[in-house]
């Protein structure tokens, strides 16, 4: 659900703000600057902690969400924030008020 949320009010975004000098800081962008990661990663760890409930056998399932969890701390969000930075320049202090992925309180 928070996937389906974020990518929707990030498409908004998109269609009412062509301009650079805007940044998407609020909805649940407000609270991270990724939520969209977010959910996708709360969805796969929902499926491994489901699938734990069939069988702890199951156990290795976990390698799918921790792997996704891994992409988007170290490979997407430091490559994307780049890039932001480099085509929007409010979002640096963008970046300081808001945590990259998990939801927190902006910081003032």
């Amino acid at each position: 659900m928070i996937e389906s949320i974020t990518d929707n009010q990030l498409r908004e975004f998109r269609l009412n703000n062509t301009g650079k000098e805007k940044v998407l800081a609020n909805g649940l962008w407000a609270y991270s600057r990724h939520s969209n990661y977010f959910g996708e990663i709360l969805f796969w760890w929902g499926l491994f902690v489901f699938s734990l409930g069939e069988s702890i056998d199951n156990w290795w399932m976990g390698v799918g969400a921790l792997s996704i969890t891994l992409i988007f701390f170290f490979i997407s969000v430091p490559m994307i924030d780049k890039r932001m930075k480099e085509r929007r320049p409010a979002y640096l202090a963008h970046c300081k008020r808001v945590p990259a992925i998990l939801f927190w309180f902006p910081k003032k």
